[in-house]
């Protein structure tokens, strides 16, 4: 179900975090470690210095529901991504924000204020190809670790399918976050319970199969740092 499709991703990173961070004497080995760069990266990061700060904002359709009010319900989504931004600027010499979902797309700082309205995760007559109907989060942490002395923000919703923590597709999530660990950088993860009102799609069945849940009024979203643990704390 949802909260275990969630509880799985939670483990996973802080089982790599703790193994990291306390096993000295027999630590793992993780697979080949192998720095790539995502296809999915523009050439951003051409000019970019190791004090930058890059923002990645989840734009998969699950997340509209944050940014629709629901009456009675207290909604922190509008702020977070305010206090993010100003974090970020705080942080690093320059901030990179960005949109990923199939893929990374770069975000003018004239657009960033779309990330709080609807419009953002829907896909009308695009002329591109629509953003919003998966969430490979798998991307920002492959560029995390290429740029390793940057600090990078994830803002998601952390819903992933079965399909994304087995096999090849879980190695494309882990891998990045075990090198990362490995080379002394630190990931922190905040929780924040929010208003919801909208649609979570490809909730899977125990018989197989997804269904859509529309009755939720609450639901948390994340925000993954990653870099020193001076800038994460």
């Amino acid at each position: 179900n949802m909260k275990k499709i969630l509880i799985k991703t939670l483990i996973l990173l802080f089982c790599f975090s703790f193994t990291f961070s306390q096993s000295k004497e027999k630590p793992c080995n993780p697979d080949d470690l192998a720095i790539s760069k995502p296809i999915g990266i523009t050439k951003l990061d051409e000019n970019a210095d190791k004090d930058d700060v890059f923002v990645y904002f989840d734009q998969s359709l699950s997340m509209k529901g944050y940014v629709v009010e629901q009456p009675g319900q207290k909604n922190l989504y509008v702020d977070v991504i305010d206090d993010v931004q100003q974090i970020a600027e705080n942080i690093g010499s320059d901030v990179h924000y960005h949109a990923f979902g199939r893929e990374i797309r770069p975000l003018s700082e004239s657009k960033i204020s779309q990330v709080i309205k609807p419009r953002f995760y829907e896909c009308k007559g695009a002329a591109v190809e629509c953003n919003n109907q998966e969430s490979k989060i798998n991307e920002p942490f492959e560029f995390a670790e290429s740029m390793p002395e940057s600090t990078h923000i994830v803002v998601t919703d952390l819903f992933l399918a079965d399909k994304e923590l087995v096999g090849g597709t879980r190695k494309q999530i882990t891998k990045p976050i075990k090198s990362l660990l490995k080379n002394g950088k630190s990931v922190g993860i905040i929780g924040v319970m929010n208003s919801f009102n909208g649609t979570i799609f490809d909730i899977p069945k125990k018989d197989g199969g997804t269904f859509e849940y529309l009755d939720a009024i609450k639901r948390p979203f994340y925000i993954i740092v990653i870099g020193d643990q001076k800038n994460i704390n």
